[in-house]
């Protein structure tokens, strides 16, 4: 429109375009004062938009929990079938947890002395966790945590060669999932005989499989005895005949004998009601609130895992998965090493076979050591025992025997899965101990 133009005949040339804007202008104004009803309520336009912030985020956050779970679930699979894999872990944590044992109270009793009860790797160091009084402050190579006097920390390489166990037996660890970004461990050789799971319907009777099937391919043929309900498909026998069959297992290496079942007996043996004297004589795995003296483990329906009265605390979502693709590597527990210049109880053993080779380099007829001394072992004892007894070993089969195999049970556990826990087990083919004692084939590194 020119300045000597009409400003009527431009308003009649262009009234819808400014029809239009006012009824736009006039949309806005009316938003604006329906919204500032709520706002006026809520606290003013700064406590609206603190508020919309929160609810975005909040919105955010549901919406990426899904991926950001199972991106945690996979590294932690990742990390848990690495250290797992690996003898060296397995070795590692049981010389830490060994080492730092006798560090920690060298003069002490055995029943006074700190007790490390969970050990934690990574690539470089080993953190070892003590329950029991306060410790000393640790020599080299030993640090201990600053915040918590109670957390000992060594370099991998820097743990001893050889750590002797204790009189009670080797330590006798078990994966219990991820902490803290590392692999956990936790000993069952220490603390109360029972470990009972506890907590969610779901996720605890398949972490006490999972902790099964570990005991099952790392402790000697016939420790391991597991009762009726521990596995829907796999029957056992009931738990009362189970645990005569275990209390009649003979410990070896300082190892007791351990039964899993669904239930502990009732009534409950006194050894189970109180704390033990000494070492315990059996140990118990069982799912759901226990009785007597006996370890917590208390589980979610998300796979977190704490250890009540300590500070270990995992997430075990990924244990399952990364067993049933390690299981058949998972390294025996190491016996205690022999004492010095003795084999078997005799002192001449260790020259045994290089007398016999000289002897049969001569000519002479007398016998191989193993002809002049048979040794019965506790193998072969519970060989010609087994189909008698009312509690099968883990190992035994299902098939003629009422015990169930932990690790026959463990290649079923993905079907009982819920969230990722546990995952689907491989069948596997650990071998067999020979009759005279000897050691399993050593674990695939």
């Amino acid at each position: 429109m020119s300045r000597s133009g009409d400003p009527f005949a431009f308003i009649a040339a262009h009234q819808n375009l400014i029809f239009t804007i006012l009824g736009v202008l006039g949309m806005v104004l009316l938003l604006f004062l329906l919204l500032r009803i709520p706002v006026q309520r809520a606290g003013g336009w700064k406590a609206s938009k603190d508020a919309v912030r929160r609810e975005a985020a909040a919105t955010a956050r549901a919406f990426g929990a899904p991926l950001r779970a199972l991106r945690a679930h996979r590294k932690a699979l990742r990390l848990l079938v690495r250290h797992l894999r690996s003898p060296h872990t397995w070795r590692d944590a049981e010389r830490a947890v060994t080492a730092a044992r006798q560090a920690a109270a060298p003069g002490s009793a055995a029943d006074r002395a700190p007790r490390p009860y969970a050990a934690l790797v990574d690539g470089a160091t080993v953190t070892v966790l003590f329950a029991g009084t306060a410790t000393d402050a640790p020599g080299a190579p030993w640090s201990a945590d600053p915040e918590d006097p109670r957390r000992w920390t060594v370099r991998r390489e820097d743990l001893p060669a050889v750590a002797p166990s204790a009189e009670d037996g080797p330590p006798l660890l078990v994966a219990v999932g991820v902490g803290e970004g590392r692999c956990a461990f936790l000993d069952l050789a220490s603390g109360p005989a029972v470990t009972a799971v506890e907590g969610d319907a779901r996720t605890a009777p398949a972490l006490v499989r999972a902790l099964t099937a570990q005991l099952d391919a790392r402790l000697p043929e016939g420790l391991v005895t597991v009762a009726e309900g521990v596995h829907p498909r796999h029957p056992g026998a009931p738990v009362r005949e189970a645990y005569r069959a275990a209390r009649e297992t003979e410990p070896r290496h300082g190892i007791a004998p351990v039964l899993a079942a669904a239930e502990l007996p009732d009534p409950l043996p006194d050894d189970f009601g109180r704390s033990p004297g000494g070492p315990p004589r059996l140990r118990f795995v069982v799912p759901g609130r226990p009785r007597g003296h006996a370890r917590r483990l208390l589980t979610d329906r998300h796979g977190q895992l704490l250890l009540a009265g300590t500070s270990l605390l995992t997430s075990a979502n990924a244990l399952g998965r990364a067993l049933s693709r390690v299981l058949a590597d998972l390294p025996p527990v190491l016996p205690p090493p022999p004492a010095a210049g003795m084999a078997d109880g005799h002192p001449d053993a260790l020259f045994d076979e290089d007398a016999a080779a000289e002897a049969a380099a001569v000519g002479s007829r007398a016998p191989a050591p193993a002809e002049r001394r048979p040794v019965s072992t506790a193998r072969s004892a519970a060989t010609a025992e087994e189909p008698s007894a009312p509690g099968a070993s883990a190992r035994s089969g299902a098939a003629g025997a009422p015990g169930v195999s932990a690790r026959a049970a463990a290649n079923d556990i993905a079907q009982d899965a819920a969230d990722g826990f546990p995952g689907q087990a491989a069948p596997v083919d650990r071998g067999q101990e020979a009759p005279g004692g000897t050691a399993r084939p050593a674990a695939r590194s």
